[in-house]
């Protein structure tokens, strides 16, 4: 029994050492795996903390994009209402236009010295037509002699010079 009890003992001992190094070498492996992962998280901090920043940078880009999209939306809308106020105004110009002369001439040849432009007079129905005059006998004048030197004076020459004329 006793005999039996050392072998029970060693056989105890062997195992004992056995699952010592085993833990030991499990523990090993696990430190070593800790180890790797705080490396992993370091480097993935520094990552992340140089991306924040790049994002803080162009956010701010963005930022001041968009006000100078803003801006030149404000200005293009305030273009865009000129535009249709001069349309309005264009277009109540044109209804006062005169239309008599709508017909172009039409240009021929090829324009050069010795062959110059021919152009096409045809008379349209919306030729040159002759004013409405307003008063057929014409509104009488007074006539008053002005004492102010002809107008004419400055083309004459002096006293001094008119000898070599």
């Amino acid at each position: 029994m006793e005999k039996e009890l050392l072998d029970l003992r060693k056989s105890a001992e062997v195992a004992v050492s056995d699952l010592q190094r085993q833990v030991d070498s499990i523990k090993e492996g696990m430190e070593k795996m800790h180890s790797a992962a705080q490396q992993r998280d370091n480097y993935f901090d520094d990552v992340l903390t140089k991306n924040q920043a790049s994002l803080g940078r162009h956010r701010s880009d963005i930022n001041k994009q968009a006000n100078k999209i803003s801006s030149w939306a404000e200005r293009i809308n305030t273009i865009e209402d000129e535009a249709l106020a001069m349309e309005v105004r264009v277009g109540e110009m044109s209804e006062r236009l005169c239309r008599c002369g709508e017909r172009s001439p039409v240009l021929s040849g090829p324009g050069s010295r010795e062959d110059p432009l021919d152009v096409d007079r045809a008379e349209s129905p919306l030729s040159y037509h002759t004013p409405p005059q307003e008063n057929e006998v014409p509104i009488p004048v007074a006539f008053r002699f002005s004492t102010l030197p002809s107008s004419d004076q400055e083309n004459t020459p002096p006293s001094c010079c008119s000898s070599g004329w």
